[in-house]
């Protein structure tokens, strides 16, 4: 079944939809931005990206939804270590991200806590050029 025809069916009864201030979200796993739209639903999509965390809660993992398990449901999701995801994004021959730097080079206990504090550092760095202005004064003597 095509994906259009799939987001016909999904996109207004659906059991990971939330109705809150006039808009509508979603709750679905791989849906990192949670809007309800065809480009950022993973249930219609074949291959998906997304984050979770760690059972025990000490770190997060990437998962990927592929099309070549599709007839196999239990292999069609594939976890990988957050290790890995650094090797990806290297992988794909392009500058990371400010988040993607935070995650590979600090996971944690406190990665919720050190991500507002990481953002604010690298924003900070960005905007903040600092100009020295240098002042020359000629004396000249007769």
């Amino acid at each position: 079944m095509s994906a259009h025809l799939q987001w016909m069916v999904v996109r207004t009864c659906c059991s990971y939809l939330i109705k809150r201030n006039k808009q509508t979200y979603s709750t679905e796993p791989n849906n990192l931005k949670a809007r309800n739209s065809f480009r950022y639903n993973r249930l219609i999509h074949r291959k998906t990206v997304g984050m979770e965390t760690v059972a025990d809660g000490k770190g997060v993992v990437m998962a990927r939804k592929r099309r070549s398990g599709q007839g196999k449901p239990l292999g069609f999701t594939k976890m990988k270590n957050f290790c890995s995801v650094e090797d990806t994004v290297k992988r794909n021959r392009r500058k990371a991200t400010d988040w993607e730097k935070i995650f590979a080079k600090d996971i944690s206990k406190e990665l919720l806590s050190k991500i507002p504090k990481e953002l604010l550092k690298s924003n900070s760095r960005k905007t903040h050029t600092h100009t020295h202005t240098h002042t020359h004064t000629h004396t000249h003597t007769i």
